[in-house]
């Protein structure tokens, strides 16, 4: 027993002495907690990381068409052990758990010699479905989750220009530390936890040529209440904490006095009704200059257009929604001599995104910067082509501006609204671009709209309308010819005399693959035996054939196939038999 257990007991014992057991027990457990550090416990830890296989020497596959390939690990740290304590105040008892993560890479199939690219179709792991590129979820957010926010993927398709990851590089000691994996295509795995110390199975549908077509489930209809300048007021999202509802404010004309009414929609546009507005339903009070941008960290973001970073009034944050005294100022992150051109925060305020000229107040739109917390710049770029002021909004509700924008929680999309389109932008390496053509909806009002992100949908209401974006990928996938794997097995084979010409287009497969390549002869047999083909030397040629395509030499007549000899008695089931 413990210390406090023990006093714990004493204390009951002297309390029943008085009459009061129970004040006497709690009174020995207090002191002895006091006297007893706190207990602490520690969960499981693993002392080797059950690394997924890797293969020496084994082949790169080749692949034709589309199929599902499990990859072979060519580069992998060791496993990453992140500790979280928690408990351990007041005396209590203090308990430590163990989270394993690892980095590989893997290498997929060939490089196709064409130059063209691999694309990703879908990615299983451990047998379940995590990945759908028809989604329209990029495949580098793939993995991510709340409880694993840094997961992602790379893919990365190994022609004559492909670059080392750098990552690997940074884990390896730097530059020239490890190669480019030239000629094979190859996925880069950031941060995948390991349940127990076991790396997850992945396997990954793959296509050698697929065409992808962005799609837009859209809908667009009227709503029962009509947000304006004036009136109602301007509309903006509350960040509802649900995947399945929409949360719409609003603020009085000239948008200096929050409505405390909340209007509730379904994710398809369905309207739930009005309540009163939540406490955490937050969103700035405009003060007409600066203007309100959204909330960020729980606190609120103005900001003053076109203003040089140098001002403190550029981009102000202040405690409460109402507030017109600011509590900060996040100028000072940023290039003095450069100027405010745009700015937007993630619908769950972990992330804001702030877009600047390095020129005069005239000039365009040429950098990015991303910060997470109050204290640093998190990441930054550049934007190309350049953009006009004020093209990538000030937040994500309307306010005397053209546009409005917000970035997605993850960081890695954004998306632009004006008052009848919509346009997804992308973050690449360090370079914001747009990403696909507008999407168009009915006309909405230009002072009065807001936009937000919810569950992979763009949102954006205005006047008596919202319309709903859902980023869809279509997929087409074309077989793949018989007669085109069979030449190009003998080119590889440095054989250029051979004719397919009588094997028919119509002869084809919706994949193959070559796990581990050999002989052109070997890998193409299966395809021979699948479409009863064969293989002949003629006119110094090698000419691939069909069997139902051979002619008949002679024609037999049916009686002269068996006749009995003389003197010998016909049998049933012989040629020439009475029963045949």
């Amino acid at each position: 027993m413990s210390t406090q257990q023990i006093l714990g007991v004493v204390g009951g014992v002297v309390g029943a002495y008085f009459g009061y057991p129970q004040l006497g027990f709690v009174a020995g457990s207090i002191v002895g907690g006091l006297l007893t550090p706190g207990e602490k416990t520690k969960g499981p830890r693993i002392d080797d990381l059950k690394v997924q296989v890797s293969t020496y020497g084994a082949g790169v596959p080749i692949l034709y068409g589309t199929d599902r390939i499990g990859g072979n690990v060519v580069w992998s740290t060791n496993k990453i052990e992140i500790e979280e304590t928690t408990g351990g105040k007041g005396g209590g008892p203090e308990n430590t758990t163990y989270r394993y993560y690892v980095h590989m890479g893997i290498v997929l199939c060939e490089t196709p010699r064409d130059g063209s690219e691999v694309s990703i179709v879908e990615i299983f792991k451990d047998g379940k479905l995590i990945y759908d590129a028809r989604s329209g979820i990029s495949v580098g957010s793939a993995l991510e989750s709340e409880e694993n926010p840094h997961a992602y993927f790379v893919l990365y398709q190994g022609h004559a220009d492909q670059l080392p990851d750098p990552g690997e590089e940074a884990w390896m000691g730097g530059p020239g530390s490890v190669p480019a994996y030239r000629g094979v295509v190859r996925i880069r795995m950031n941060a995948i936890e390991c349940p127990s110390g076991r790396v997850p199975q992945f396997s990954f549908v793959l296509s050698a040529n697929a065409t992808s077509t962005p799609k837009y489930v859209l809908f667009d209809e009227e709503i029962p209440v009509g947000f304006e300048d004036t009136g109602v007021g301007r509309p903006v999202f509350y960040a509802s904490g649900e995947s399945d509802v929409l949360r719409i404010g609003a603020f009085t004309a000239n948008s200096h006095t929050q409505v405390n009414s909340t209007w509730k929609f379904g994710i398809d546009g369905v309207a739930y009704g009005v309540e009163q507005r939540r406490a955490e339903d937050l969103w700035p009070v405009d003060l007409g200059g600066p203007f309100a941008a959204g909330t960020f960290r729980g606190f609120s973001v103005r900001c003053t257009r076109g203003a040089p970073l140098s001002a403190y009034a550029a981009i102000t944050w202040y405690a409460n929604e109402t507030d017109t005294t600011a509590s900060g100022s996040l100028s000072g992150l940023f290039p003095s001599d450069e100027f405010l051109y745009g700015l937007m925060i993630s619908p769950d305020g972990g992330r804001l995104m702030v877009f600047t000229s390095t020129t005069d107040p005239t000039g365009q739109i040429t950098k990015w910067y991303e910060i997470v917390d109050f204290l640093e710049v998190s990441r930054q770029g550049t934007v190309s082509p350049s953009l006009a002021q004020g093209r990538l909004g000030y937040g994500a509700s309307i306010v005397n501006t053209d546009h409005i924008g917000v970035i997605s929680n993850d960081g890695l999309t954004a998306w632009v609204a004006d008052s009848a389109n919509a346009q997804k932008w992308e973050i690449q390496g360090d370079n914001f671009s747009a990403s696909g053509a507008s999407v168009p909806f009915t006309a909405q009002d230009v002072y009065a709209q807001a936009i937000t992100l919810v569950s992979n949908r763009v949102y954006v209401v205005g006047a008596n309308r919202l319309a709903c974006i859902l980023p869809r990928v279509e997929y087409t996938v074309e077989p793949v010819k018989i007669k085109d794997i069979i030449a190009d097995q003998c080119e590889r084979a440095d054989e250029s005399r051979f004719d397919v010409s009588a094997i028919p287009d119509t002869d084809v497969l919706h994949g193959y693959k070559l796990q581990n390549p050999a002989s052109a002869r070997s890998n193409v047999d299966p395809l021979l035996t699948a479409f009863t083909a064969y293989i002949v030397d003629e006119d110094g040629l090698i000419k691939f054939n069909k069997y139902e395509d051979i002619a008949s030499e002679a024609t037999i007549p049916y009686d002269e196939l068996g006749q009995a000899e003389d003197g010998a008695v016909n049998r049933p089931g012989f040629c020439g038999g009475s029963t045949l």
